[in-house]
């Protein structure tokens, strides 16, 4: 039995290519000419809104939808051919947010069950110490915890020894120990070659730990990358949050303020470029007596909200 993940690493090609795929149900377009690609051993964050298309995306990555056109490769084989694509889910290990584990199965059984799928499963006591779950192995499943069945799952999209796994949602029910457990093992084993699929509606832990970043909605993915590079392409380089009524037309004479963002208790500006640009608009806001106002580095969860429509905008 392999005691280590899969540590073979192929720059070329990419360990899943996407190419133009859309993919409608009657009327309604999930998906429009879809095109990403993920690196070996990365970790690529697919985040959007509920109904933004991230389900039938994975879906028809691992062939459970067929898409109306475009092409995904995974380990550079075209999964049209029903043969790449069975060879291919072979190094694929998947965890759904909803789980289907049947209740009374203990810990021990339910890995050796998955590994009994695989022609070279990791070896499950390593497994079980790897996620600190080694105590647990008699316990059946329901009496596990919210966070002690999360780690299970993960465990058990692992003990195939997958190339590539998707993850959906990984840390939910974990409190901020596990999750930072959690991703000390994903790390490790990436270190060793895995690739790891994201999925997630935390925008903390996205930032955080992915390489590359895919903001998907409405079935269209509008902004790919790493997230310090988004985040200049935007121009959402800082954010000043002021707490105090203001005029947003005292900003206009300031180029480099890409957005101006109001809700019912604050106003949100925010500054591109370097961080010289924000004595700027300090000066504005003491100029006007304002003094109640917070300044800090945008982030990933202000270029989702922006991006996706989910705040009403005041824009310059």
């Amino acid at each position: 039995m392999n005691t280590v993940l899969n540590s073979s690493v192929d720059a070329v090609p990419p360990i899943l290519e996407i190419s133009s795929l859309s993919k409608s149900y009657g009327t309604l377009v999930a998906l429009r000419n879809v095109d990403l690609t993920v690196l070996t051993s990365q970790v690529f964050c697919l985040v959007g809104p509920n109904g933004a298309g991230k389900t039938t995306l994975i879906d028809c990555i691992l062939g459970l939808k067929k898409p109306d056109q475009g092409v995904v490769r995974i380990f550079g084989q075209d999964i049209r051919d029903r043969n790449h694509l069975k060879k291919s889910l072979s190094d694929v290990g998947v965890q759904f947010q909803q789980d289907y584990m049947y209740s009374d199965i203990r810990v021990e059984e339910a890995l050796r069950l998955s590994a009994s799928m695989y022609s070279d499963p990791l070896d499950l006591s390593e497994l079980l110490n790897l996620f600190k779950i080694e105590h647990l192995r008699k316990k059946p499943y329901k009496s596990l915890s919210g966070g002690e069945q999360r780690k299970l799952l993960i465990a058990i999209t692992l003990v195939g020894n997958p190339r590539l796994v998707f993850l959906d949602e990984p840390t939910s029910n974990l409190d901020p120990h596990s999750r930072k457990e959690l991703w000390e093992v994903l790390n490790s084993l990436r270190e060793k070659g895995l690739t790891i699929f994201l999925s997630t509606h935390n925008m903390e832990e996205a930032q955080r730990q992915s390489d590359t970043i895919c903001l998907i909605d409405s079935g269209k993915i509008i902004a790919q990358g790493k997230i310090e590079a988004l985040l200049e392409e935007f121009g959402l380089n800082f954010k000043f949050v002021v707490r105090s009524e203001i005029d947003s037309g005292i900003f206009n004479d300031l180029p480099y303020v890409t957005r101006i963002v109001k809700d019912s208790s604050q106003t949100q500006v925010y500054v591109s470029g370097e961080e010289v640009y924000t004595e700027s608009i300090v000066k504005k806001l003491r100029t006007l007596g304002i003094t109640d106002y917070a300044v800090s580095p945008a982030n990933l969860e202000d270029l989702y909200l922006l991006s996706t429509g989910n705040r009403s905008k005041d824009s310059t």
